[in-house]
């Protein structure tokens, strides 16, 4: 890394002519860094810091090269052959503060050249320190006929996670170890994650042809050995494609062949089902394919250094479409001829074992002959009272059907538990109340707590409106609960216009990193629950135990996919999922109304709806969830069995922690999006327009950037799925923050694979950013 630095000292007798010139003129130390070398063309930064006491109030730098030739720039506007001057939001330098704008070009016989640095605040009387680099491009000509060279050493590495005590820069410096346990010169390591995928990347800024590859595995005979699975992909038209996997022999470089891909990407994964894995050395043999420009870079790779403005109607606020279809269903067409007063008694039991049943309206409550005699028939007459006031109002003003009982003509069943019939064999003092089943049918099974308390109704209710689901069909577990929670608030609303929500609605606001078909929310060991609870369930001496995390484990239970639903795509799509949608999975069967186009389109407009609490009427409703948990720090939630495992404490937030290098924030590791799920990053900004440049390394990703306005009104970006996102500020954001929020838009569920899957990626800071916000800032109020 060649560095030229130029400080600038006048002498005194100038300063009275400087002064005159630019005006209040602060003097700073200038430097010129390639940061990215491959022989035809290069990257560099240059970095102005104010060294003076006094402020640096708009800057230009100059230079000039002999043989090099710029061809792309960012944070800077350059012109001529070069001058660069700051943007609207960069000019201004106190004391001590630093600058950096970015450079590409291109070179003439593989030199890149450090020059002078002159300018306003640059001394033109410095020289370099240095006048060449060292190309680690090969010197032959640059005809299709170029000798291989080993890639490794100018491609930018990344990983999906990388022990604290090692080094993921050891990967690709060059060093020939001894042995695999040689760590003279550094391992990359990803202890402690036996038995999951890792990988480690490389990215170049232009395509490679690529011929072949050379691991050296790390292992230190302990805790990292060397991987039992290891293949190798390359990016593709937006994809990864395997092209095969690495041998994994000891104390040697282990070779695949690449058979001339060309690609600016390529990925090594790898697992070991007992302890983690590491490497010592990646190399990759290839050449610059013929006729290419060093100058362009692969149409995959969003890169960082776009230096055009986002243009008028690109930067504008984006106003979201309808759906078409809007997947509207109402089942009153269904079921309009069904009469109660033709219903018959379906006992389901043997009728030696009823003591007693009492009908009224569209029910039927039923009981052996161990009724606790604490029921009194009272509170039987209130139970079906409140349940046919309820349910008929699911029915008649909500647009719901009833349950497979009174489709078939007969009562809708309530049976008492613990009373001797044939639906249990507990005790008359037990606890509880759920939807069960008797001989297909779908039914309501009460304890006599529930019967006697009347602050249960609700929780009746939910039971009754489960009888509903179950008799519509199989629909993905988190549905069933999610969906219900959803219906009894959307009646209270219309009924006595409560918009209420329940406690753990502000679980997916608080974790959007989660996905949206999730059962048990995050899981201890990283993962997430499957749509119908894939990965909760483990068992210890026949018990079970608890895997998932605090609060977020009942995720299933939120209402906030379903209220999104009835709110921005119609207020049937809910009963059309149960109606027409085709799948057990829910996102799925969207799709298969909307298309793969709108299906992606509405999991972003969720997310980002989400990071500004933007539900219309109900917005107020779940802000008080989201509240009362914010900052809330949770671990491992523990059943008398025990739990998994103890995962670190975390802390509630909508937002993802980043590390920041140079301009490009890098989200954290463990909080990355699983499959439709988001980050949301907290941007301060400054000026009037934000622009960031998206980098996606998973499949199906956007970004879309959103703010609350001083009015309280919710501003959205044009969604991207990669490359520039920019929003012109017309409204003032509050406590000067944009939000970018990245999803991953997948929605078809494939087992574990999906479930366990983490989508990666970059955000580089382009214009009007000044750096992240707080985590713990509520910027959607």
């Amino acid at each position: 890394m060649l560095i030229n630095k130029a400080r600038g000292r006048l002498a005194a007798a100038m300063l009275a002519t400087a002064a005159s010139a630019w005006g209040s003129t602060a003097l700073a130390e200038c430097s010129y860094q390639v940061t990215n070398n491959w022989g035809s063309g290069f990257t560099a930064a240059i970095r102005i810091t104010n060294t003076q006491t006094s402020s640096i109030n708009d800057w230009q730098v100059s230079w000039t090269y002999e043989n090099n030739t710029l061809v792309n720039a960012w944070n800077a506007n350059v012109s001529g052959n070069y001058t660069a001057t700051n943007m609207g939001w960069n000019g201004s330098l106190t004391s001590g503060q630093s600058v950096e704008f970015g450079l590409q070009g291109t070179t003439t016989g593989g030199v890149v050249e450090i020059p002078l640095l002159t300018g306003n605040v640059c001394n033109s009387n410095t020289s370099s320190s240095s006048s060449s680099s060292t190309s680690s491009a090969s010197s032959s000509s640059s005809s299709s006929g170029a000798a291989a060279v080993n890639l490794a050493g100018i491609a930018n590495a990344s990983t999906s996670y990388v022990s604290a005590w090692e080094t993921l820069a050891a990967v690709n410096d060059g060093n020939t170890p001894a042995n695999s346990n040689d760590k003279s010169n550094g391992a990359y390591g990803n202890w402690n994650n036996p038995n999951s995928i890792q990988w480690v990347q490389y990215d170049w800024p232009q395509n490679y042809t690529l011929s072949s590859t050379q691991i050296y595995w790390f292992d230190d005979n302990g805790g990292v050995l060397v991987p039992d699975v290891a293949y190798i992909e390359y990016w593709s038209n937006g994809t990864w494609v395997k092209v095969g996997d690495v041998p994994r022999q000891e104390n040697t470089f282990n070779t695949l062949n690449l058979n001339n891909i060309v690609t600016n990407r390529l990925r090594v994964s790898i697992s070991n089902t007992l302890q983690s894995t590491g490497i010592l050395e990646w190399r990759v043999e290839g050449t610059e394919p013929s006729g290419s420009s060093s100058s362009s870079s692969s149409s995959s790779s969003s890169s960082s250094t776009s230096s055009s403005s986002g243009g008028p109607e690109q930067c504008d606020a984006y106003v979201w479409p309808e759906y078409e279809p809007n997947l509207n269903y109402d089942f009153r067409q269904d079921y309009a001829d069904i009469n109660p007063e033709e219903f018959e008694v379906f006992l389901g039991c043997d009728p030696s074992q009823v003591a007693g049943v009492k009908t009224s309206g569209w029910y039927a409550f039923i009981w052996g002959h161990n009724r606790n005699p604490a029921i009194t028939d009272e509170d039987i007459d209130r139970v079906l009272a409140n349940l046919n006031e309820d349910m008929a109002y699911a029915r008649g003003e909500m647009g719901w059907p009833p349950d497979k009982l009174p489709q078939e003509g007969y009562y809708s069943n309530v049976y008492l538990y613990g009373s001797g019939l044939c639906t249990d064999n507990a005790a008359n003092t037990e606890r509880g109340g759920w939807q069960s089943s008797i001989a297909g049918y779908p039914m309501v099974l009460l304890s006599y707590y529930p019967v006697i308390t009347p602050s249960e109704r609700g929780g009746i209710t939910h039971e009754a409106i489960h009888t509903i689901m179950a008799s519509m069909g199989n629909k993905a577990a988190w549905f069933n609960e999610g969906g219900n929670t959803w219906l009894q608030m959307n009646m209270e609303a219309s009924r006595v216009g409560d918009y209420g929500v329940g406690f753990l609605d502000g679980a997916p606001f608080l974790a959007p990193h989660m996905p949206i078909e999730n059962y048990s929310g995050w899981l201890q060991d990283g993962s997430f629950g499957g749509p119908n609870a894939e990965g909760v369930h483990r068992e210890l001496n026949g018990q079970q135990i608890a895997t998932w995390r605090d609060y977020l484990g009942g995720h299933q239970y939120n209402s906030v996919f379903s209220h999104f639903l009835a709110q921005y795509v119609s207020s049937g799509a809910n009963a059309w999922i149960w109606k027409n949608g085709p799948y057990n999975h829910i996102l799925a069967s969207l799709a298969a109304g909307l298309g793969d186009d709108q299906t992606r389109h509405l999991i972003m407009q969720y997310r980002a709806r989400q990071a500004m609490v933007d539900f219309g009427p109900w917005t107020n409703g779940f802000k008080q969830p989201i509240n009362n948990n914010w900052q809330r720090t949770i671990g491992a939630e523990e059943t008398a069995a025990g739990k998994w495992m103890e995962p670190e404490p975390h802390q509630l937030t909508f937002y993802a922690a980043t590390s920041q290098e140079g301009n490009t924030l890098i989200p954290a590791q463990n909080t990355l999006p699983g499959w439709s799920g988001a980050n949301q990053i907290p941007l301060q900004v400054t000026g009037n327009k934000v622009r960031v440049d998206f980098e996606p390394f998973g499949n199906n990703m956007r970004l879309q950037l959103a703010y609350r306005a001083q009015d309280g009104s919710a501003v959205y970006s044009q969604p991207i799925e990669s490359g520039e996102a920019c929003l012109t500020l017309e409204k003032t954001p509050k406590n000067g923050v944009v939000v970018a929020i990245v999803s991953n838009t997948d929605y078809t569920y494939a087992g574990d694979e999906t479930r366990k899957q983490k989508y990666d990626y970059r955000v580089h800071i382009q214009e009007g950013v000044s750096g992240t916000a707080s985590l713990y800032s509520k910027h959607y109020e």
